[in-house]
Formats: structure tokens, sequence, C-alpha cells
């Protein structure tokens, strides 16, 4: 009987391809199958493939024309026969003791889904990554029980395995857009709204590289089809008659978290059309009747409605260079987050240029408790007092953490960098301090 079926979508990836197929073909769960589809690579990653699948029956190859990662998960898992499913991105690889630890807790437990969390990767090493910190480790429920728990952890659908009789009897496939990225949302979202027994580990199994310049989340074109996993993820919803009143508003949460990490990401030339897609949705659900503002932290909100309300200032605030120039709303909006920082205890991540103009303004604006600055590196500011590192074990995880950075990639890795330490409350405002502190 095969226990996992372990699915491999492929497109140009020989660099790191032959690491990934190493780590599945040893796992010391033996009962696999592991079904590669290549999906019309142009490099040498389907000679592989062919390679690997001679040396291993367990193999099996599927070649195709290119037509995307959803419509290649979709075709493996037509094809898979294992009771339960698992997904390995062809860039990473696996712990050799993932499958058979996952499918363990997954029978014992009668489980649809059971999820762990995972390593950062890179060169340079690797980093354990607590995804799922704010769940209960070891502990069945479903979302209809623990609606908070479920929609906390990161998506990161290849870190768990599916019973392949619950996908199929949900209809939970994969949304196939042609040169698409980021279709796992749809998948993720329903899993959970449809899982009635699923459980999380605290080991981690994957290792996840993120020093993969072709990976997906680093191409700028492709964050628009975000747009259409939302929307698939409604018609989810009202396709299965899923309770709204129960579902729907954490998904409009969900819609306002992944368009804000998108468009933090997005490349400048594409952002004011990608805020011109999302902001009508938006609007609309917020003026909905499933918005339901207590599942928001006030912060949260306040940028929602920002999003929605101040679209333009959130584009000058996020990305555009404008010298002396400043709009009133981008007035509004900076004088609205320093009202909201007065009130918080806080640290600032970033001892520079900015990081000193925002505690200046917060005193200037009477602000009298203590500020400490953090640092990726201690090393980053020898000369400036009162500095900790990010990682510090220390540092109190219930404080807010502003971003104080003029350049955004190094804003988006602070970002990530601080919320994997555990803080829940993080986001930049480089943009607003500079404004506010220099008219």
């Amino acid at each position: 009987m095969i226990k996992v079926s372990i699915l491999i979508p492929v497109y140009n990836v020989e660099k790191y391809l032959k690491q990934c197929l190493c780590s599945v073909v040893n796992q010391t769960l033996k009962e696999i199958e592991i079904i590669c589809v290549d999906d019309g690579s142009t490099d040498s990653s389907g000679q592989i493939l062919d390679d690997y699948a001679q040396k291993d029956s367990r193999i099996k190859v599927l070649h195709k024309e290119n037509s995307g990662y959803g419509d290649s998960l979709n075709r493996a898992l037509e094809t898979a026969q294992g009771e339960y499913i698992g997904i390995l991105e062809s860039d990473d690889f696996a712990e050799p003791d993932m499958y058979e630890f996952l499918y363990q807790i997954a029978v014992s437990e009668s489980l649809d889904c059971v999820k762990s969390n995972y390593y950062r990767y890179s060169e340079e090493g690797r980093v354990y990554h607590e995804a799922l910190r704010n769940c209960d480790y070891g502990v069945v429920f479903s979302a209809d029980e623990n609606m908070e728990k479920f929609f906390t952890g990161a998506i990161n659908i290849w870190a768990g395995i599916y019973r392949r009789e619950f996908l199929l009897k949900n209809d939970i496939r994969f949304l196939c857009t042609p040169g698409a990225s980021y279709q796992d949302l749809s998948f993720w979202f329903k899993v959970y709204v449809s899982a009635e027994r699923s459980c999380f580990t605290k080991r981690a199994f994957i290792n996840y590289r993120v020093d993969n310049s072709a990976s997906s989340v680093k191409s700028k074109d492709k964050v628009f089809f975000i747009c259409d996993e939302v929307a698939e993820c409604k018609k989810y919803l009202y396709r299965t008659n899923r309770s709204l009143d129960v579902f729907y508003p954490r998904l409009i949460k969900i819609m306002y978290a992944v368009y804000r990490w998108n468009a933090n990401r997005i490349a400048v030339s594409h952002l004011k059309e990608f805020m011109n897609r999302i902001v009508p949705e938006m609007k609309e659900d917020k003026q909905g009747r499933y918005m339901d503002r207590t599942i928001f932290e006030d912060w949260q909100w306040e940028e929602f409605r920002c999003m929605v309300e101040l679209s333009d200032a959130f584009i000058r605030m996020q990305y555009i260079q404008r010298g002396n120039e400043l709009c009133e709303n981008n007035k509004v909006y900076g004088q609205m987050i320093v009202k909201y920082l007065c009130d918080r205890d806080i640290y600032i991540y970033g001892a520079g240029k900015y990081g000193k103009r925002l505690k200046h303004l917060l005193r200037q604006n009477g602000y009298n408790r203590e500020i400490r600055y953090l640092v990726s590196e201690i090393d980053d500011c020898k000369k400036e007092g009162n500095v900790t590192c990010i990682t510090d074990a220390s540092l109190d995880k219930q404080k807010v953490v502003v971003v104080a950075v003029a350049d955004v990639v190094k804003k988006v890795d602070m970002l990530e960098k601080a919320r994997e330490q555990g803080f829940q409350q993080v986001f930049a405002i480089d943009d607003v301090i500079r404004n506010l502190f220099e008219k």
C-alpha cells in the first residue's frame, strides 16, 4: 500500500532539483510514490527527472507543455494513489523522517491534515522558523472549533500532508491560471474550512530555500494573480455552502494580509495598478455585512482603512521618493500612526537616520517611555546607546516593533526577521516619518 504520494511540480530548477529528489528517495518511510510533473522545462530538469526515475521505480514523471503550477499539481493529484498527499517544491528539500513522522500522527489520529514548521534555508545555513507558534501543538481540532488557531498559521502547504480521500470528497483542487504564482492560497483556505480533524506539530522538516533568485516570491509581475486566488476562496465558500457568518470575516482579514504583503513586494511600476485592482474589492467587503472589526488588531484596522480610504497616501508612503512634496493625506496618515504609537510600548527596529527621526518625533508628541533601538546585528550600530539585537531572547514580544529604514528591500527583510522572532505587531513607517520630520 502506498502511504504517501509526494507531488513535486518542476519548472527550470536544474540547480536544486537533485538535492530535492535525493531528500525524497531517501525518506525513512519507504511506502511512498513520488510524482514529478515537468511543466515544460527548458533546462535539464526533465532529463534529471527521467534519470532518477530509471533508478527508482517509485518515481513517476509526467512531462507536459507549460501550463502553470496549479495545473501541474492537479494532474499529479489525479495520478496519486497514496493514502495521504504531500507537496514538495522542487527547489526545497525535506528532512529524512518527514513523511514517516507526519504519516504516523495522521493515521493515529485519523486526521484530514497535519502541518509542521520549517527551516529557512540558504547556502549560508538554516534557521528554524516557527510559523505555527501561535497554535496549539498536538491538539486535534477543526476550523469551526478553533477559528483563531486555524488562520494564524502560515500558508506553507508543503509543510504538511493531507488525506487524499478528504481532498477528493471536498473538491479541493488548485486554481489553474497559466503563468501564475501564489496558487497555494486557495488550496490552503479550502483545506482549512473543510477539515474536520487537523493537528499541528512543533517539529520542522522542510528546508525552504530563500536564496533562489528565480523563486516566485521574488517575481515582480506575478502578484496580480493573488486576486484570482482570493476570488477562488470566496467562490468556494458559496459553492460548498460553508457558513459565511463564520468564515467570510476571516477571509476578509486574510485578503487584507495577503494584499498588504504583496503591496510591500510588488515592483513600484506595478503598484498603482495593483492598488486600483484591490481597493474596490476591499472597500466592498469593508462595507459589507460580513465585516467584523473585532478580529483586527487596532494597527491592522487602521492600515486596512488607509489602504481603502487613502490609497494614494499608502502608495506614496510605501514606495515613492517625493523630495519635499507632501500631500495632506500623508500628513493625516502619519499623524494617525504617531498618535497610535504614543499610546504603546515600542521598539524601533533601525538605529540609523530614520530611527532617530522617529524617536525625535515621538518625543515631540509627548512620548515619555523608554525607547530601545533594535538592530539585525549588534555591530550594525556601535556608537548608539540603548541598542539591542533583534534576536535577544529577553525582548518583550508584546511590544510593537516599528521598522524605520529607507531601503525597501531591507525593510521587507527586517519585517520578516521581526516576525520570525515572535513579535506580533510589526510594521514599517519609514516614508511617513521622513515626510513628517522634514516638513
